[in-house]
């Protein structure tokens, strides 16, 4: 959904406070989640949410419908843990978290699976959403906390703010790189040519981004080098771990955004590998009922771990 309109008002006021008090569907938080995820600007640019709008501002609202139709469905995959207050799931690639609000994606995804074991989903800040406090993408596959009620809810969003909350991947890249071990610190931004994509930048609007890894295997194979690397993040930003390792020139085997399109193709003609190679396989933190802490793995998903046995 599209919505373009003009500031007339001589006062000057908050961005988010204007859009929330306008649309009274929309909550003040759903709308600083869109102005976060670039969804709303102002005269053509993404601002923040207490940008203060002056008379004449035009601004783009593109916003997804909260009147989706969120239905229980039956979907294939693994609930690793179960407590009263969340759900360890392995997410399989292809499977997409939520509803979009759109006709892009409106069933099929994590939250329809798991709508049943939500308690009062309507009291989740985002109606589309309710019980998720961080993603995967698409094809990126492995462990996700879903929150059962809005007070785990609350608990874990402090928790990923606080970075308090340890998670790790496995990935496939491209080439050798240059040292075993290290650690790319490199602030991420929407890409400007193309909102759809994320890049490496400098600039009042990038976020401080930290990824580390560790050199695993080094596989060689038809005269070309990967690495399978252990990955540590240490901020949660979009295409995180794709954008960093493409910035450096090492992208993840099987990337369609930012990947090598030689190398994507020869993979899945001669390993069918569909998707990127990125397992999010381990994740720690403190339970949110009993205080201790807690780890839970996954292990390689069998299209990813066929391509390894392959290339020995």
């Amino acid at each position: 959904m599209r919505k373009i309109l003009k500031y007339k008002e001589s006062a000057k006021i908050r961005l988010d406070r204007f859009l929330s008090g306008t649309f009274s569907a929309y909550s003040r938080n759903f709308i600083q989640h869109l102005i976060k995820n670039s969804k709303i600007f102002v005269n053509g640019e993404n601002v923040n949410a207490n940008y203060l709008l002056k008379k004449g501002d035009k601004i783009e609202f593109i916003v997804p419908s909260q009147e989706v139709d969120l239905i229980p469905e039956h979907l294939d995959f693994d609930i690793l843990f179960e407590s009263d207050s969340y759900l360890i799931i392995d997410k399989p690639a292809g499977k997409v978290v939520h509803p979009t609000g759109d006709a892009a994606h409106t069933g099929g995804t994590i939250v329809n699976a798991i709508l049943d074991r939500i308690d009062s989903p309507e009291t989740f800040p985002y109606p589309t959403r309710p019980g998720i406090v961080h993603r995967l993408d698409k094809d990126t596959s492995g462990l996700m906390i879903i929150t059962k009620n809005k007070t785990a809810y609350e608990y874990f969003v402090n928790l990923f703010k606080n970075r308090n909350i340890s998670k790790y991947y496995t990935a496939l890249c491209v080439g050798e790189l240059d040292y075993k071990e290290g650690i790319i610190d490199s602030p991420i931004i929407r890409d400007p040519k193309n909102r759809k994509r994320m890049a490496v930048g400098i600039s009042s609007k990038a976020k401080n981004s930290i990824t580390e890894y560790r050199l695993n295997h080094l596989y060689k194979h038809n005269e070309s080098i990967f690495s399978l690397l252990n990955i540590t993040l240490h901020t949660g930003r979009t295409h995180q771990i794709r954008v960093h390792f493409s910035a450096i020139g090492h992208p993840v085997v099987g990337d369609k955004v930012y990947g090598n399109r030689k190398i994507n193709f020869l993979f899945s003609k001669n390993y069918s590998l569909q998707r990127q190679f990125l397992h999010a396989n381990c994740i720690k933190f403190r339970d949110p009922d009993t205080r201790k802490m807690v780890e839970f793995n996954s292990n390689l998903p069998t299209d990813l771990k066929l391509v390894l046995d392959l290339m020995l």
